[in-house]
C-alpha cells in the first residue's frame, strides 16, 4: 500500500467517489438539456459546430470497433490458455471440419 497505508484507502475512496459523483451530476445536467438518442454527437454539434459532431461520431465508431476487436482477441487468447493448462489438444483447422473419420 505504500506510504499512505490503510488510511489513504479509507479516506481516498470516499473522496474520489464524491468527486466522481459530482462529475456524473454535471454530465447528467448537460444531458438533460439535450435529450436525444445520439446525445454525444448532438452535444458536439451544438456546443461546437456540425463538423465537431461528425468528428465525434467517427472517433466513437473507431473506438467501438477497436474495443470489440480487443475484447474478442482477449477472449480467444484466454480460452486458449485455459485449454492448454487443462491439457486439451487442439486439432488443426484443416482437419477440424473434414467429413472423414480420423485413422
Amino acid at each position: 500500500m505504500g506510504p499512505g497505508g490503510p488510511a489513504s484507502i479509507g479516506i481516498g475512496w470516499p473522496l474520489v467517489s464524491i468527486g466522481t459523483l459530482l462529475v456524473a451530476l454535471a454530465m447528467a445536467e448537460l444531458a438533460s438539456a439535450f435529450p436525444t438518442a445520439g446525445a454525444l454527437y448532438h452535444w458536439s454539434a451544438l456546443l461546437g459546430s456540425p463538423g465537431w459532431g461528425w468528428i465525434t461520431a467517427a472517433t466513437n465508431l473507431v473506438g467501438q470497433v477497436a474495443i470489440v476487436a480487443a475484447i474478442d482477441l482477449d477472449v480467444r487468447a484466454s480460452s486458449r490458455r485455459r485449454s492448454a493448462s487443462r491439457g486439451v489438444r487442439r486439432m488443426p483447422c484443416s482437419s477440424r471440419f473434414s467429413s472423414a473419420t480420423p485413422s
